[in-house]
């Protein structure tokens, strides 16, 4: 069974774990790489490759940031992350940008948009069901 990750990884958390694993792993055998210490540590997680656990952890960050920076107080955080998600998982890639970049720039999001509608509908819906959809492949 995979390791959980913590309620709220960093990509700053997710390099210094991957060191450390290659650390250990060189104690065994000197010739290992770090990308393969970082595939280890991705399995660990139930990730295919470290680049999929990275974009997990960068999404999850930009997301607690948004949420945290809305302007809608209706929303818990996990409804934001939910939303976006989901329009990561239907392949809203515009939508996606915007809240992206809405996030990097520390603005709130400057209107409601299609995810907010989504997270309203689904809102209704027991944690359990909006977990199971939004979890990693």
């Amino acid at each position: 069974m995979p390791r959980s990750l913590p309620a709220r990884p960093s990509l700053e958390w997710l390099k210094k774990n991957a060191k450390d694993k290659l650390r250990q792993l060189r104690a065994e055998n000197a010739s290992v790489v770090l990308a393969e210490a970082q595939r280890l540590l991705a399995r660990e997680y139930g990730f295919d490759s470290w680049r999929k656990l990275k974009r997990y952890v960068e999404l999850r960050e930009s997301t607690v940031v948004a949420a945290e920076t809305s302007q809608t107080p209706s929303l818990t955080r996990d409804q934001v992350v939910q939303g976006f998600l989901k329009l990561v998982g239907t392949g809203q890639i515009n939508e996606v940008r915007r809240i992206l970049a809405a996030a990097d720039s520390g603005q709130a999001r400057p209107r409601r948009s299609h995810h907010d509608l989504i997270l309203t509908k689904n809102a209704s819906r027991s944690p359990a069901s909006r977990l199971t959809s939004a979890a990693p492949t």
